[in-house]
């Protein structure tokens, strides 16, 4: 509507979907009021330029940062559509976490749900930092949470990423991304680190939890705690001198050694699911903030 058009990119080639014009398909479509100044514009284009605008409309929709859901499936693309469709980028990827000296998957012992979807996202990184020349993942992802791209450098892990990128792009398949090396892996980086960070977290958040409650729900709120990877849960009386949260009731008088920082969160005995929601979210707040100091 603003008179840009997207131009050919050989880089689109890459993406090997069978994507019809759009354009075509919307100017034979019913006519409405509406669509009149839409209509205008892209009868204008050339068949270039219209498969140019659907190749492009395409690549926001398949590999936006943030993952898109259909009222048809709510499922992150399967692994199968990326190695059909981006099978040079799908070969590197898999080559990539084939050769990268720590096992991802089973040294954060993360599930093999989680382990696809890092792949995904690993793809998805790939194919936006190749055609766009830039690491768009990481700018969405600073947008969304402020606190989480502080975390301290990791130099070993950085040279894991840059030495093994190195090694595939030697090999002349992989030479079309010799171009974005460095946007390749500061986005690897950006992304393996904050994997890391999560399911194998440099800081904890010390919790204790003193608290009157029946069994069931002392034991469903020890439960909660206890999964959440960076939070360490104590019950004793020697973990409230160096707690960063203490979850109390306001029937508990606590000793004099308590830590003079620690945040306070007060239990109800008759908790609610929003309850839990406020606690994880100052969890979560506290182990952003330690996250940028470790």
């Amino acid at each position: 509507m603003a008179g840009a058009v997207v131009q050919p990119d050989e880089k689109l080639a890459t993406i090997r979907y069978p994507y019809p014009n759009l354009i075509s398909d919307l100017l034979a479509a019913d006519f409405t009021k509406e669509s009149t100044g839409l209509r205008t514009c892209l009868a204008e284009l050339t068949l270039t330029e219209g498969r140019s605008e659907a190749a492009g409309l395409f690549f926001l929709l398949r590999y936006c940062p943030v993952p898109l859901r259909s009222i048809t499936s709510t499922k992150v693309t399967a692994d199968w559509a990326d190695e059909r469709y981006i099978p040079e980028i799908h070969r590197f990827v898999t080559a990539f976490l084939e050769r990268i000296p720590f096992d991802i998957m089973h040294e954060l012992e993360i599930s093999q749900h989680t382990y696809d979807i890092f792949k995904n996202a690993l793809l998805t990184t790939t194919v936006t930092t190749y055609i766009l020349g830039m690491d768009a993942t990481s700018v969405v992802f600073n947008e969304l949470v402020i606190r989480m791209p502080q975390l301290k450098p990791n130099e070993l892990l950085h040279k894991k990423i840059s030495d093994t990128v190195d090694y595939l792009l030697f090999e002349p398949a992989f030479s079309f991304l010799a171009s974005g090396r460095e946007n390749l892996i500061k986005a690897y980086y950006n992304l393996i680190q904050q994997v890391i960070q999560q399911y194998h977290p440099v800081s904890q958040v010390k919790v204790a939890l003193v608290i009157e409650q029946d069994y069931i729900g002392y034991m469903d709120i020890l439960t909660a705690l206890d999964n959440i990877k960076y939070v360490a849960v104590s019950t004793t009386d020697e973990a409230l001198r160096d707690a960063d949260l203490i979850v109390r009731t306001s029937s508990i008088a606590l000793p004099e050694n308590v830590n003079p920082e620690a945040l306070y969160f007060t239990w109800r005995l008759n908790a609610s699911s929003d309850h839990y929601a406020r606690l994880y979210g100052i969890i979560h707040e506290l182990w952003m903030q330690k996250g940028t100091q470790a």
